[in-house]
């Protein structure tokens, strides 16, 4: 194990030592999923309230010697994954090693059975009732449910509207509220260093939804079985998933003289899931935002 650590620490002083980019990511996600897979063939279970993915995760980043996944380098990642894909040569040493690496109890034969029988009839009843509603989810309301309300649930088309016009006032009240007053005061000290330089630009804060309201999937992994029990993400939650990786609200600010909105197809473009650019943002908002020696407005 010793040798293991020291191979990987080695292999990092010479590798890439940066941050992965979201492709970098992605490949992770699907080589870790193929591992994982694996080792749940052999014996890798849930226990002391940790998910297969959750073990996996904390082996990754216990072995590269941070706090987290998210803080690994490149070199970390490929190191790492370079010393599993040596050990996956034993699969069951694998499952034990990383039952070993989180501190968690390497499973007897008859737990493992036991979680396996289980899991399979859960898969089981889970595919036979996995089929989408086809009447509004509010009490009392029979109307069928609308094509594009799935971001609200499944409602009618009735139903889907209201949701949409409480989204566009929520929406509204968090344009005023902390995050995007913290927004304003982070533009308002860039541009007071740009402008010290005699510069001129646009700063385009978006703001996660899931900094900007909370985690929508930890919220849903809570409360469904299907994810509960370790496996992958039912689709419910990767939608909640994405909800999480949105930007309802990206705020843009500019100094004075910077030409007109729409000369800028910059980070707000990339943005926005709807493609509206700058121009857009700046249109919606009824007003350009003010020189810095005046109130710093938000678009």
């Amino acid at each position: 194990m010793d040798k293991m650590n020291a191979d990987v620490t080695n292999a990092v002083e010479q590798g890439e030592d940066r941050k992965p980019t979201q492709d970098d990511l992605d490949g992770y996600k699907v080589r870790a999923s193929a591992i994982r897979a694996r080792l749940e063939e052999v014996g890798l279970i849930p226990s002391n309230g940790a998910t297969t993915g959750t073990k996996l995760g904390k082996y990754f980043a216990r072995t590269a010697g941070v706090d987290s996944p998210q803080d690994m380098t490149v070199a970390q990642w490929e190191s790492v994954f370079s010393a599993l894909d040596t050990l996956m040569n034993d699969p069951k040493r694998a499952m034990e090693v990383v039952n070993e690496r989180g501190g968690y109890p390497i499973p007897t034969a008859e737990e493992i059975i036991r979680w396996m029988s289980s899991s399979e009839n859960r898969s089981i009843e889970a595919a036979k009732t996995r089929t989408r509603p086809t009447n509004c989810e509010v009490e009392g309301c029979l109307d069928p449910v609308s094509s594009w309300a799935y971001p609200h649930g499944p409602l009618c088309k009735t139903h889907a509207a209201e949701a949409h016009e409480r989204w566009l006032e929520q929406r509204k009240q968090e344009q005023q509220g902390p995050h995007a007053q913290r927004a304003k005061e982070l533009a308002r000290s860039f541009f007071q260093q740009i402008e010290a330089e005699g510069y001129q630009g646009y700063a385009i804060i978006g703001v996660p939804n899931s900094v900007m309201r909370g985690s929508t999937l930890d919220s849903h992994i809570e409360n469904c079985e299907e994810c509960a029990d370790g496996g992958d993400l039912c689709d419910d939650a990767c939608s909640a998933m994405f909800e999480d990786e949105s930007h309802d609200n990206v705020f843009v600010f500019s100094t004075a003289e910077v030409g007109q909105p729409g000369d800028y197809h910059g980070l707000a473009y990339e943005l926005l899931e709807d493609h509206r650019t700058i121009y857009d943002l700046f249109s919606d908002a009824e007003t350009v935002a003010a020189p810095i020696d005046a109130p710093i407005q938000s678009h």
